[in-house]
C-alpha cells in the first residue's frame, strides 16, 4: 500500500509538471518514431516491428551497417547464462544487458530471421515427418547436454545478501563504513565467482529455436528471463500454474537443469 500511495503521488506531480512545461513551451519538440520504445530512442536505429503483444520484443536496424537486431525489455534476465551458451553457438549473440531507470533490463542480441529460424513448436505444427522429428529432438537433446557441460562462470549477490551487509555497516563507525563494505564486497565476489550448475529454467518448445541444416538441425534456446544459478535462482511468484510443469516447479522454487531436460524426456508434441 505504502508503494501503490507512493506511485500515485509520484503519478500527480508527474502529470502537474508536464503540464507546466507544455504550458510555457507551446511549440512541441521534434517527434520520434513512437514505435520505438525509450531509451532504444537514444540510439541511431529504424523500426522494423514488434513481436507478439505480450512482451516488449522490437526487431530493429541498428547503425552503421542496418544490421537487424532484436531488442527486449524485461524485469529479470539470466546475462551470465545467455552469454556462455552464446559463446558456444547455442544462444543468439550478445551485445548489450544492462538496467535501465524504473527496474527493467533492455536487451539487445542477435534477430534470428523466420526465414531460416522456427521454434520447436512451429517445427512441429507444420507436421514434420517422424524421421525428422526424431532427429529434431536427438539435435534438441544434444545441444542442451552441451549446454549443460559448459563452464558457466557468474558473479551473483542477493539483495537479501546487500542488506545484510548494509545492517552490519550501520553498527560500524562512518571511517570504517565504507572500507568494510568494499572488503566483504570483494570476499563474497571472490565465493561467488565459481563454476556455476546453471539452468534456463523456461525449456518449452517456443523458446527453443532449429533451422534445418545438412543432415539435421542447429539449435539455439532463447528467451533467458528466468535463468540462473540453479537451486540459487527461482521461479517467479506468477507462474503460470495450468501449464503441464516438472513436478518440481512452480512460484518461488528453485530452478534445476532436471526440471529443462524434462521437457526433452518426453514427447511434447
Amino acid at each position: 500500500m505504502d508503494s501503490l500511495c507512493r506511485a500515485m503521488l509520484a503519478l500527480k506531480k508527474g502529470v502537474s509538471e508536464l503540464r507546466e512545461y507544455y504550458n510555457a513551451h507551446p511549440n512541441p519538440p521534434p517527434t520520434v518514431d513512437k514505435r520505438i520504445r525509450y531509451p532504444l530512442q537514444e540510439q541511431q536505429m529504424r523500426y522494423v516491428k514488434r513481436i507478439g503483444a505480450q512482451k516488449l520484443l522490437f526487431v530493429v536496424e541498428m547503425e552503421p551497417s542496418w544490421e537487424r537486431r532484436l531488442c527486449k525489455f524485461c524485469k529479470r534476465y539470466g546475462k551470465g547464462v545467455h552469454e556462455t551458451w552464446a559463446q558456444a553457438g547455442l544462444a543468439p549473440k550478445l551485445f548489450k544487458c544492462g538496467e535501465i531507470p524504473g527496474g527493467w533490463i533492455a536487451v539487445e542480441m542477435e534477430y534470428l530471421s523466420p526465414d531460416d529460424w522456427k521454434s520447436v513448436h512451429q517445427w512441429c505444427n507444420n507436421q514434420l515427418p517422424k524421421i525428422d522429428q526424431s532427429r529434431l529432438w536427438s539435435a534438441v537433446n544434444s545441444a542442451l547436454q552441451r549446454a549443460f557441460n559448459l563452464e558457466c562462470e557468474m558473479e551473483y549477490l542477493s539483495a537479501d545478501d546487500w542488506k545484510s551487509v548494509q545492517q552490519l555497516c550501520s553498527s560500524v563507525s562512518k571511517h570504517d563504513e565504507s572500507a568494510l563494505l568494499l572488503a566483504v564486497e570483494n570476499a563474497v565476489k571472490s565465493v561467488l565467482k565459481l563454476k556455476h550448475e546453471v539452468a534456463h529454467g523456461d525449456m518449452r518448445p517456443p523458446n527453443v529455436m532449429a533451422r534445418a541444416v545438412e543432415g539435421g538441425f542447429e539449435i539455439k534456446f532463447v528467451d533467458f528471463d528466468w535463468a540462473g544459478v540453479a537451486s540459487h535462482t527461482f521461479y517467479p511468484s506468477f507462474i503460470n500454474t495450468e501449464q503441464n510443469w516438472h513436478e518440481g516447479v512452480g512460484p518461488g522454487m528453485p530452478l534445476s537443469e532436471d526440471h529443462d531436460k524434462w521437457w526433452w524426456s518426453q514427447d511434447v508434441t
